[in-house]
């Protein structure tokens, strides 16, 4: 065999380690969820953005930063995140996003912004108990 040739077999062994080493998505949640519980929070939002980029289907890793960012009163980010979650999933998780976009807006003393995303998690949401809680919230920022 030629030198070229073992290179090309070699590089392409190499990469295959390589690639095999690297985490997947589920992986990577994990060890956000493990850095997060260690008060590691800065490192767990690192791991949940590199298990977005490899799954940005995933509603979970979104909602694993989101709270993230929330745990940090990283209101701004937690606020991009769950407007990206309304976007990307307004019939699976719409009305809970706006709601927590809402409390986002809440804890940053926005009430004009937390108002309205309260009402608009009102208005699309069809489940009663949740529509209660949110009602009960939005007398409480109206007070």
């Amino acid at each position: 065999m030629n030198k070229w040739k073992l290179l090309i077999i070699l590089f392409a062994a190499v990469m295959m380690v390589v690639g095999c080493a690297q985490p997947n998505a589920g992986e990577l949640g994990e060890q956000g969820m493990e850095l997060e519980r260690a008060g590691q929070v800065d490192q767990a939002i690192e791991k949940y953005s590199e298990a977005i980029e490899q799954r940005p289907d995933s509603l979970g890793f979104r909602l694993m930063r989101v709270n993230a960012y929330m745990s940090k009163e990283d209101y701004d980010s937690a606020i991009e995140d769950y407007t990206e979650i309304i976007r990307l999933f307004p019939e699976q998780y719409g009305a809970k996003a706006y709601f927590g976009r809402g409390q986002a807006y809440k804890a940053k003393g926005d009430l004009e912004h937390t108002i309205a995303d309260f009402e608009k998690a009102i208005s699309v949401s069809s489940d009663e108990d949740f529509i209660e809680k949110v009602q009960q919230e939005l007398e409480r920022v109206r007070q």
